[in-house]
C-alpha cells in the first residue's frame, strides 16, 4: 500500500522549477519522431458526460506564481475549491473556474456535479489540488476528470480530505463528481475498474515492444526575467512541449495507477502489477529525458524546458522505487554552463536581470547535488556597488546659506530567494562644507555618519531603484559668527532645509526614487531637483546619486 501511495504521489510530483517573467525566443515545432503510434495507445474512455454551464457561478483569479485558490459554489450545494502552489506555470496566467448544473455520464449516470477549469489544456510545473465539499459528499463519492466538452472520462488519483474529496490534477478540463452507493453499482464500478485496469495493461505491453520516440524539441526560454513581458503564448508553448514529451507513456501511466488508485480505494487491490508496469514505463521516459541533454546541452535557452522534464522524471521514478542509477553529471555540466553565462552577463555588460537567472540556476544545481554555494559566493561577489551621494541645499536670502554635503560608501546588495529583489545597507561618513554664507562660517563639524538603505533594486519588474538616508545633515552646528564675533552651537540649519526640501510622508526617513539603468556600470546616475518655501523664504536643494556596479571589487 505504501508503494501504491509512493506512485501516486509520484505521478503527480513535478519538478520544483522556475517562475516569474521568463523570455521565450520561439515556438518551436513540436512534432516529434519515432516508430510508435500515439493513437494506439490513447487512453480507454469511461463515457461521456452531458452538462449546462452556469455563467452565473464562475470565479476567477490571476495567478502570479504564488500560492493561491479560486473556488466556486455550484447549484447543488457543493463547494469546488482549487488550490495552486508557488512556482506552478511558466507565466502569470487568469484562472477560471465554472459550474456545470444537470451533469450526466452516459455510462454511469447522473453526476452530483461539475466544474470547468479553464484555460483549456493548462499544464502546471507543479501538481494543484481539486477539492469539493458540501452537502452529498460521503465515503461512496468519486471525482472523475473529462476533456473541456466532457469526452473521454477518466479515473482521477483521489486522496482523503477532511469533510470532503479531493485529487490532484495536472491540467486543466472538466471535472465531475459521482455518488455511488448500494452493491450494485458497487459492483459494478468495480467491473469498470477491472476492464479499464486490464485494458490498459494491455496497451502497455505492446507499448513496451516499440522503440523509445525522440523527445521533441525544447522551446528557447531564457531563464532571465523581463520586465513587463508577460507573453501569453509562452505557457502554450511550454505545455505543448510537456505533453508531446511525456507522451504517448504517460497517459498509460497515469491510466494504471487511476485504476489502481480506485480498486485500493474500493478496498479490491490484489496486487501490484499496474505499479510494476507504470515503473517500466517511467524508465523509458528517463531514456527520453536523457536523449535531451544530449541533444541540446551546447544551447543555454533550452536548459529550462530540457531541466523540467530530466527532472520531473527523476522525481518520478525516485518516489515510484524505481532503481536509483541516475547520472546526473551531464545536468550538472549543462546547469554550471549556464550559471556561467549568466554571471559572465552580469559581471561583464552589468546586465542586472541577470541575477534572477543566476539565483534560479543555483537553485536546480542544489536539487542534482551540484555546488550551488559556490555560484552563489561568485554572485555576492559580483553584487558590490560603490554609492556617491553629492547634496546641494540653499536659501535664497540677503543672508543665505549653502550647504555642500557629499558621502561615498560601498554596498553590498543582496537577492531574494527568487533573484527579484535585492536589498542592501551601508554606513559612511557625509562631509559637508557651508560653500557660501556672508554671515559666519563652520568651525564644527564638518562630518557626520549616515546609514543608507537600498530598499528596492528589482530590474523583473521596475525600472526603479529606492534609497533612503537615515539623516541629512549633523545633530548640531557649531558657528562663528563674523558680524558679531560670537561662537555659537545649535540645532543645524542643514537639518532643517533638509526637511523642507526632502523630508515626505510619515516616514523618518529621507526616502528617494531613481531610475534604474540596465546594460549600464552605472545602474543609477541621476539628479533630483527640488523647491520650497518657508513664510515667503524661498529654498532650493538638489541630490545627485551614483551607484555604481563595482562586481569582485
Amino acid at each position: 500500500m505504501k508503494r501504491a501511495l509512493a506512485i501516486v504521489a509520484a505521478i503527480l510530483m513535478f519538478a520544483q522549477m522556475l517562475t516569474g517573467c521568463l523570455i521565450i525566443k520561439e515556438s518551436p515545432d513540436q512534432n516529434q519522431t519515432g516508430t510508435a503510434s500515439a493513437e494506439a495507445f490513447e487512453p480507454k474512455s469511461l463515457g461521456s458526460a452531458a452538462f449546462t454551464v452556469d455563467e452565473s457561478k464562475t470565479s476567477s483569479i490571476d495567478y502570479n506564481g504564488t500560492d493561491t485558490s479560486v473556488g466556486v459554489a455550484d447549484g447543488n450545494g457543493l463547494f469546488w475549491t482549487l488550490d495552486i502552489p508557488n512556482d506552478a506555470l511558466v507565466q502569470p496566467q487568469t484562472i477560471t473556474m465554472t459550474a456545470m448544473s444537470g451533469v450526466s455520464v452516459d455510462t454511469l449516470g447522473t453526476m452530483a456535479g461539475g466544474v470547468i477549469l479553464e484555460p483549456d489544456g493548462l499544464t502546471f510545473l507543479e501538481p494543484v489540488k481539486l477539492t469539493v465539499t458540501g452537502n452529498g459528499i460521503n465515503d461512496h463519492s468519486l471525482l472523475f476528470t473529462g476533456n473541456h466538452d466532457g469526452t473521454n472520462l477518466a479515473f482521477t488519483c483521489m486522496e482523503d480530505s477532511a469533510g470532503g474529496v479531493s485529487a490532484e490534477i495536472f491540467h486543466f478540463s472538466t471535472a465531475m463528481l459521482y455518488d455511488w452507493d448500494g452493491d450494485e453499482q458497487i459492483k459494478n464500478m468495480e467491473t469498470l475498474a477491472d476492464e479499464h485496469l486490464a485494458d490498459a495493461m494491455k496497451r502497455a505491453k505492446e507499448m513496451l515492444k516499440s522503440p523509445v520516440e525522440d523527445p521533441p524539441i525544447p522551446p528557447d526560454i531564457s531563464l532571465k526575467c523581463k520586465k513587463g513581458t508577460h507573453d501569453p503564448d509562452i505557457n502554450q508553448y511550454f505545455n505543448a512541449f510537456s505533453a508531446n514529451f511525456k507522451e504517448p507513456e504517460m497517459s498509460l501511466i497515469t491510466e494504471l495507477i487511476s485504476a489502481e488508485r480506485l480498486k485500493q480505494y474500493m478496498g479490491t487491490s490484489e496486487n501490484d502489477d499496474a505499479l510494476n508496469m507504470a515503473v517500466r514505463l517511467l524508465e523509458r521516459l528517463r531514456t527520453k529525458a536523457g536523449r535531451l541533454i544530449e541533444k541540446y546541452r551546447s544551447e543555454p535557452d533550452k536548459f529550462y524546458a530540457s531541466s523540467a522534464a530530466y527532472l520531473e522524471v527523476e522525481r518520478m521514478i525516485r518516489l515510484a522505487g524505481g532503481e536509483d542509477n541516475t547520472d546526473w553529471e551531464p545536468l550538472r555540466e549543462w546547469c554550471e554552463s549556464v550559471a556561467g553565462k549568466h554571471l559572465s552577463d552580469l559581471t561583464d555588460k552589468h546586465d542586472y536581470t541577470s541575477i534572477h537567472a543566476l539565483v534560479r540556476a543555483a537553485r536546480i544545481l542544489e536539487l542534482i547535488g551540484g555546488d550551488a554555494d559556490a555560484y552563489l559566493t561568485k554572485l555576492d561577489s559580483a553584487m558590490k556597488f560603490d554609492l556617491k551621494i553629492e547634496l546641494q541645499m540653499r536659501t535664497m536670502a540677503e543672508y543665505y546659506f549653502k550647504y555642500e554635503i557629499i558621502a561615498e560608501i560601498p554596498i553590498q546588495l543582496t537577492p531574494d530567494l527568487e533573484g527579484r529583489l535585492a536589498v542592501g545597507q551601508g554606513t559612511g561618513k557625509f562631509s559637508y562644507t557651508l560653500a557660501e554664507s556672508p554671515i559666519g562660517e563652520f568651525k564644527s563639524p564638518n562630518s557626520y555618519p549616515c546609514e543608507v538603505f537600498i530598499t528596492d533594486f528589482d530590474p523583473c519588474t521596475s525600472d526603479v531603484v529606492k534609497l533612503s538616508l537615515d539623516t541629512i545633515g549633523a545633530q548640531a552646528e557649531t558657528w562663528y559668527y563674523t558680524l558679531s564675533g560670537l561662537t555659537v552651537t545649535d540645532d543645524t540649519t542643514s537639518h532643517w532645509l533638509a526637511g523642507m526640501l526632502f523630508a515626505g510622508g510619515n516616514s523618518a526617513l529621507y526616502n528617494f526614487s531613481m531610475s534604474l539603468k540596465n546594460m549600464d556600470a552605472k545602474a543609477v546616475d541621476e539628479t533630483i531637483d527640488k523647491k520650497a518655501s518657508d513664510e515667503g523664504l524661498l529654498l532650493e536643494g538638489s541630490i545627485h546619486v551614483t551607484l555604481e556596479h563595482k562586481p569582485n571589487g
